[in-house]
Formats: structure tokens, C-alpha cells, sequence
């Protein structure tokens, strides 16, 4: 089943098929259909689909995406190779959605941030400062959160401490 969903300025296309070779060749005709319908509506209504942006991601775990090889989708006159990671939303999904590009980026923006209202925070009163922290760390931490249900407290731990420096 195909499932499209458009964003302002942004199309996702989802769509899931049996892990083998026939049904992968298959599934990808059917995408690669889908997008060149998808960039004729474009064209008819003044926009344009940006090819160098387009990225494509198989997910399963690696025992199934070994058993299936996609080199490329054709988008207009592009090849688009398949990547690692791809972000949705502010969420970094990889292909074996362990969630670990996600929790990294969280940490690296939260670490950085924090760094930076350390800088800043002998200018603050204690109101401006909270309110800056729960703008720019409580917020990136909150984004997606839920989608880390389930995963080992060894990766949920790590978020943790991020918060526990705004303390």
C-alpha cells in the first residue's frame, strides 16, 4: 500500500512490500511511477519537485534489507541512491530504526545550546534563563520523545543527562 503525505514544502511517499527481490523490484516501479505523477502535478500547478534534495530509505532490520538490493531510484533524469538515515519532522529515522541518529543529534544540538546560555547566563535572572532553557533544550529533548518508547534505557539514559546539565 502507497501512502503519500505532503508538507508545505515537503513530500513523504510510504510504502512497504515483502522482503524479496521480486517484490522490492515491484514496489520500486510503483515509487518511481508515483514520483513522476507527483512531479506532472507539480509542473501543472507552477512548482517543482527538487531532485537534489530527494532522498529514499529502506527500513527492516539487517537480516531482511540483506535479502533485497535497491541501487537507485530514477527521479526525472537523476539517480537517487538509497541513504542511511533521513530525517522527518526534526526526527532522524535510520534504516534499522534504532533511533541512534536521533538521540545523537538531540545531544550534540541540547550540548551545544546549553554551552552557549552558559555563556550568557551571568546576564540572566533565573525567569529569562529557565525560559531560555525550556526554549531551546526542553523542546528539542520533548520533540519525538515518544517515539523512543521501547528502545534500551542504555540509549534512553544518554538523553537524560543532557537535561540534568540544565538543572
Amino acid at each position: 500500500m502507497l501512502v503519500a503525505n505532503v508538507y508545505a514544502d515537503d513530500t513523504q511517499i510510504y510504502f512497504s512490500f515483502k522482503s524479496c527481490q521480486h517484490d522490492a523490484d515491484s514496489s520500486l516501479r510503483i515509487m518511481e511511477n508515483c514520483i513522476q505523477e507527483i512531479r506532472c502535478w507539480m509542473q501543472q500547478n507552477f512548482l517543482k519537485l527538487n531532485d537534489d534534495k530527494t532522498e529514499f530509505v529502506l527500513f527492516g532490520s539487517r537480516q531482511l534489507l540483506s535479502k533485497i538490493s535497491l541501487p537507485f531510484i530514477r527521479i526525472g533524469d537523476s539517480q537517487i541512491v538509497p541513504v542511511s538515515q533521513a530525517r522527518s519532522l526534526g526526527v532522524v529515522f535510520d534504516s534499522f530504526m534504532t533511533m541512534k541518529p536521533h538521540i545523537s543529534n538531540v545531544i550534540r544540538s541540547s550540548s551545544l545550546h546549553i554551552r552557549n546560555i552558559g555563556r550568557i547566563r551571568k546576564y540572566l535572572n533565573r525567569v529569562a534563563a529557565e525560559q531560555i532553557v525550556h526554549s531551546f533544550i526542553t523542546s528539542r529533548l520533548d520533540n519525538g520523545n515518544a517515539l523512543l518508547f521501547g528502545l534500551p534505557q542504555s540509549q534512553l539514559s544518554r538523553p537524560s543527562t543532557s537535561s540534568e546539565y540544565c538543572s
